[in-house]
């Protein structure tokens, strides 16, 4: 006879899900909900963030691109960022965000020389961001790549001349392989206008050699009209303007040309110097002048003691054929021993 044994329900998880629906409600309720807060995490700036690949610069173009497609509806304001190396800090005046790519554009265009920094501070609201909304890191003064192209001229920053070598240079390298005719060039000083007799090009200097060199303290001025060939030029092949009288300075040292110093006083009474006594000399004819920096007298028996010398030099004025009243300058007298025979003492002029 068959024994009925009692009876113990046993549930399946089906089978117990089955009989709890409101158990199994619940349940899907917290993991749609659980799915849905992963969500906001993404907002902030995290290793999912946009990354920054490159910053360009074109004339007033300047672009961003990133490693993700942005959020073309959150486009920060302009006082987000701050652009330096044209001229003065500056805001761009509009800001556009499209596919990857962030583009500022400028109040000024850049030149090809200028070196170009970007700070971007990441705003409150609509900062940069990806489709899922987290957002870019900021930066501060991140290198751009200056791609502007070369339209400059060369300019003059500055015209000298020393003796035979008139020198113009200018802000940036020169065409080594654009060299101007003698002919492009004229010189005017105290003497005739002349072409000069050679033309070099330096890295950012042209040289001129001139057949009449500069005198010191002399006016000189420069024309140069462009060739229609082999013109003053950069690198990337733009041509310096002309120059109309462009005014020249005068670096030429003044030197000292003794002429007609001759029949040299000498005075032998015993042992001394027992009078005064005058040498007459004569210079050059220099516009610019002379400068007088010692007078050398050699004496036969100078001082045996351990004093200086009590010999006054001084420089006075023609008078006749004699000295004049007119002291013009004393140079000082050697303040050591000299050897007791045969020596030579320089009386220097003071400093000033």
């Amino acid at each position: 006879m068959s024994r009925r044994l009692p009876y113990t329900p046993v549930y399946s998880p089906r089978r117990w899900l089955l009989r709890r629906p409101a158990t199994v409600l619940l349940i899907l309720v917290v993991i749609v909900l659980l799915a849905l807060d992963a969500g906001p995490a993404r907002s902030q700036s995290g290793s999912d963030a946009p990354s920054l690949q490159t910053a360009t610069l074109n004339g007033a173009t300047l672009t961003l691109t990133y490693d993700a497609a942005l959020d073309a509806d959150s486009t920060p304001s302009a006082s987000a960022f701050t652009v330096k190396g044209i001229g003065t800090d500056r805001n761009p005046t509009h800001v556009s965000v499209t596919g990857i790519a962030v583009t500022l554009s400028l109040d000024a265009a850049a030149t090809a020389a200028q070196t170009v920094t970007l700070t971007y501070t990441k705003p409150a609201a609509n900062p940069i961001q990806d489709s899922n909304g987290s957002h870019a890191l900021a930066f501060t003064d991140e290198p751009v790549t200056n791609n502007t192209p070369d339209i400059a001229p060369p300019r003059l920053l500055r015209a000298g001349v020393n003796g035979a070598t008139l020198t113009l240079t200018y802000d940036e390298e020169l065409d080594a392989d654009s060299t101007p005719p003698a002919s492009a060039f004229t010189v005017k000083g105290a003497g005739a206008d002349q072409h000069p007799t050679g033309v070099t090009i330096g890295v950012q200097a042209v040289r001129l050699t001139l057949g009449r060199p500069a005198n010191h303290g002399e006016t000189v001025t420069l024309t140069y009209t462009a060739p229609s060939t082999n013109p003053i030029q950069d690198t990337s092949g733009n041509a310096a303007p002309g120059l109309t009288d462009q005014a020249v300075t005068d670096r030429t040292p003044a030197s000292i040309k003794l002429i007609g110093n001759t029949d040299q006083t000498t005075l032998l009474d015993g042992t001394h110097i027992t009078r005064d006594a005058a040498q007459a000399f004569t210079t050059g004819n220099n516009p610019g002048g002379y400068t007088l920096t010692k007078a050398a007298i050699k004496l036969f028996l100078a001082f045996t003691s351990s004093n200086p010398p009590n010999y006054t030099v001084t420089i006075r004025n023609a008078s006749g054929g004699e000295p004049g009243d007119t002291i013009l300058g004393t140079l000082t007298k050697p303040s050591s021993r000299l050897p007791a025979v045969d020596a030579t003492a320089e009386f220097t002029a003071p400093d000033g």
